[in-house]
């Protein structure tokens, strides 16, 4: 660049000055360049020992106190980002593995936050479902969408901005102070080599009788909150709220392994030696403990010992490791025996009278006792537990009664519990089954006829039956058709699962892993039970609600439909 490019290079950038202002500056370069020239050096080498221009621009602008506007924001991101991968290069060249490793985790945890941080956005998204489900199709999937778009797009923000503050808060400390370092020795730097030029504006300022004082300062203003610090301070603390509820659930969680790990020890004391298991109980509270801890260290902004974590992560994984492989071999070595007979039993009876119409409905045997003429005696047959007492239920229905039956004092004791845990010391699991058995005894005329009155009663008018089974709910899955669920269920005692189609609106509180009471309706006899399996229930009856239940075990409800 020779001395006329550059002077109008110069007067170009120095246009937001006043001219004569200008004009002054353009005369003392001028002169610098023509000073150089006589020494011998070439235009070009004279504006190159001036420097680089944009420099010299930015200290007469300083100087006149005069702020300049950078245009090539571009390049100035592309700069702070390469500076910053530098920093990081450079500090992570002088780190320890162990602090290399720190960070690694770190980073680790802040993406486990971001990810926790989707949960009530996932909410949210459920609730647009609710709100625009019901226009039907397809406005209800083009609403839909729209609110999915904007809510995975509002996540995706937060969280793109959410990462770069706490990234740029934790670990870019420093840099911000190495390039305040920077700025104020690279100016100084420059300060000392304008000094010269400077003084000799500031005499012909005098002598045209200005009296301007200059003064050539770094002063660095503290940064100023925008809106994006204001959105990130509400996304901190939104979150902080989230890990604090999700810390409640943390506690209930290691309140109920404290339970299981007593539980665990009773059983060791008495001899039961599932060493495994309690070893995996031992990791869940360990790994419990170790999310309360992280979570109290963020609500707290307290910092995070990256050693102490590792330490426990690798315990948690040894015990996990080493609890499911002796688990795995217990649990092999344990034979589980099912739908086992009680060697004691019980027996209440009643009787009732013979009448010409009398229908009895339910599975029962019939035994033929000649000795009966006009009466007809009942009998149930049920598991000698404890006290645990049945009575016979005779159900009104049409012209006869149907078989029912009401269990009593059915609960746990400690001579079931030593029973259960003798069982267990010989690896051996009995899933026991409280069957009934109904027996009706009568003679043979009275057999006949009650025969005859229950094939003559299949014409009587259709009649609505209601009745209740409870089943635990295994799995619960989504339907093709949204206005129906899958579910997974089982009864008490029995092994055999079955998955079944309930209409969404009466399983819309429904969970896994709990035992819900499902009422049945249907007519009889336009639908008649052959089997009644739980697929013959659920394709031929109508469901009508699902209730939670807290009975446990014996206490729930299996009623048998009316045949």
């Amino acid at each position: 660049m020779n001395k006329e490019e550059f002077l109008n290079k110069l007067r170009k950038e120095l246009n937001i000055l006043e001219d004569k202002e200008v004009e002054d500056i353009i005369s003392e370069y001028e002169g610098y360049i023509e000073e150089k020239v006589n020494r011998g050096l070439t235009e070009e080498e004279a504006v190159k020992e001036l420097g680089d221009i944009n420099e010299i621009v930015n200290d007469l602008l300083a100087a006149y106190k005069v702020k300049q506007k950078d245009t090539n924001v571009l390049n100035r991101f592309i700069n702070k980002v390469s500076q910053g991968f530098d920093y990081i290069l450079n500090e992570l060249s002088h780190k320890s593995g162990k602090e290399i490793l720190k960070f690694v985790i770190e980073i680790a945890l802040i993406v486990l936050i971001i990810v926790i941080l989707k949960i009530p956005f996932l909410l949210l998204k459920d609730l647009g479902w609710n709100i625009f489900g019901d226009l039907g199709a397809p406005i209800s999937s083009i609403f839909y969408g729209i609110w999915s778009f904007i809510v995975e797009l509002t996540y995706l923000i937060l969280a793109v901005i959410l990462f770069i503050k706490i990234i740029e808060k934790r670990y870019f400390q420093g840099f911000s102070e190495k390039i305040i370092a920077n700025a104020e020795e690279e100016f100084e730097k420059k300060e000392k080599n304008e000094e010269e030029p400077k003084k000799k504006l500031e005499k012909k300022k005098e002598r045209n009788g200005k009296e301007e004082k200059t003064e050539n300062k770094l002063i660095i203003n503290p940064k100023k909150k925008g809106i994006t610090d204001m959105i990130v301070n509400i996304c901190i603390g939104f979150l902080k709220l989230i890990v604090i509820m999700c810390l409640l659930g943390v506690i209930c969680y290691l309140i109920a392994i404290v339970c299981a790990l007593g539980l665990g020890i009773y059983l060791l004391i008495k001899g039961v030696t599932y060493f495994g298991i309690f070893i995996l109980l031992v990791a869940l509270f360990q790994g419990g403990f170790l999310l309360l801890e992280l979570g109290v260290d963020f609500v707290f902004n307290k910092k995070i010992k990256a050693k102490h974590i590792l330490v426990e992560v690798i315990v948690v994984v040894i015990l996990t490791g080493t609890g499911l492989a002796l688990s795995t071999v217990e649990i092999a070595n344990t034979e589980i025996i099912y739908d086992s007979v009680y060697e004691e039993t019980k027996t209440v009876t009643k009787e009732i009278e013979m009448s010409d119409d009398l229908v009895l409905y339910g599975k029962y045997n019939i035994i033929i006792d000649n000795t009966l003429e006009d009466t007809i005696k009942i009998e149930y047959v049920y598991p000698d537990i404890e006290e645990a007492e049945v009575k016979i239920a005779l159900r009104n229905y049409n012209n006869g009664y149907y078989l029912d039956y009401e269990v009593s004092n059915l609960k746990w004791n400690k001579k079931y519990l030593n029973k259960i845990i003798n069982n267990l010391k010989e690896k051996k699991i009995y899933v026991d089954n409280f069957d009934i058995e109904k027996n009706i005894y009568l003679s043979e005329e009275n057999k006949k006829e009650l025969l005859e009155n229950k094939e003559n009663n299949q014409n009587i008018p259709s009649v609505i039956y209601e009745f209740t089974n409870t089943y635990n709910v295994l799995n619960i899955e989504e339907s093709n058709d949204y206005d129906y669920l899958y579910l997974t269920i089982r009864k008490f005692q029995f092994e055999e699962v079955t998955t079944v189609k309930v209409p969404r609106a009466l399983a819309q509180n429904v969970e896994e892993n709990q035992a819900y009471e499902f009422t049945f309706k249907y007519n009889y006899p336009e639908v008649e039970l052959i089997e009644g399996s739980d697929e013959e229930i659920f394709e031929k009856c109508k469901l009508i609600s699902i209730n939670l239940t807290t009975k446990v075990g014996l206490e729930q409800v299996q009623e048998s439909p009316v045949p």
